[in-house]
């Protein structure tokens, strides 16, 4: 959203600036602030259904999904999977989601500034004709205990709730607050092994006991077999 907001076009002396919190000094207006008043962690269980992307083989990226990402906000296209494979050792799991809600404050030292920044922002919020009020911005790239998230999008909403008013006002300040909710998808890495290939060995013996693994070659007449990621059975030993 910071980006999104930094980039508007407003025909004002200077640019705005996207700041974490309203400044200090009046230099630095005209100027916006993200306030974020309160965020909510809604958990949910990865799906069990695992998907394959059968475009991929076993080996690739991405091959074993579950579920489904949205990836890019503006043309809406869909990555199928909940648990996505980064790579041989990395899964991404989307757990639930962040529920915030905050404020955007929009300062300026005239009323005429502050009038066409809130225009400029109400108009990147109504853009959207399937949702007026809706923005979608991509949160790609965002790094996670040193693992780059390759996609997913957070969704906020503007409400229709504006309000503004005078402060300092011999300084010619004024000071609006534009409230929002924005949900973010909340994905962690996890670093685990992936099963590539499944070894089926049976033997007809029921006497020898199996306590560990390593117990297996005291196994009379095992046969072993090799299971594909098809389903497929092939007999190696």
């Amino acid at each position: 959203m910071k980006s999104l907001l930094s980039k508007m076009t407003v025909q004002l002396a200077q640019p705005p600036t996207v700041i974490n919190a309203p400044p200090s000094q009046k230099t630095n207006y005209p100027a916006m602030a993200i306030l974020v008043d309160s965020a909510d962690l809604d958990i949910c269980n990865d799906d069990d259904d695992v998907q394959i992307d059968t475009t991929k083989s076993p080996d690739d990226e991405g091959y074993e999904l579950t579920g489904f990402f949205r990836t890019d906000p503006t043309s809406n296209d869909y990555v199928v999977g909940t648990t996505y494979r980064l790579d041989q050792d990395t899964t991404i799991s989307q757990i639930g989601t962040i529920h915030m809600r905050g404020r955007l404050w929009v300062a300026a030292r005239l009323d005429s500034q502050r009038e066409q920044m809130e225009q400029e922002i109400a108009l990147a919020f109504y853009a959207d004709r399937g949702s007026p009020g809706r923005l979608q911005v991509s949160v790609a790239g965002v790094e996670i205990s040193g693992v780059k998230i390759p996609f997913g999008v957070a969704t906020a909403l503007l409400e229709d709730k504006i309000q503004w008013n005078s402060e300092f006002a011999f300084a010619e300040r004024l000071w609006t607050y534009m409230p929002f909710m924005i949900d973010v998808p909340l994905m962690i890495p996890r670093t685990e092994p992936m099963t590539t290939d499944l070894v089926l060995m049976l033997s007809e013996d029921l006497t020898t006991v199996i306590d560990t693994p390593d117990d297996v070659v005291n196994v009379p007449d095992i046969n072993t077999f090799s299971v594909s990621s098809d389903g497929d059975v092939t007999q190696t030993s």
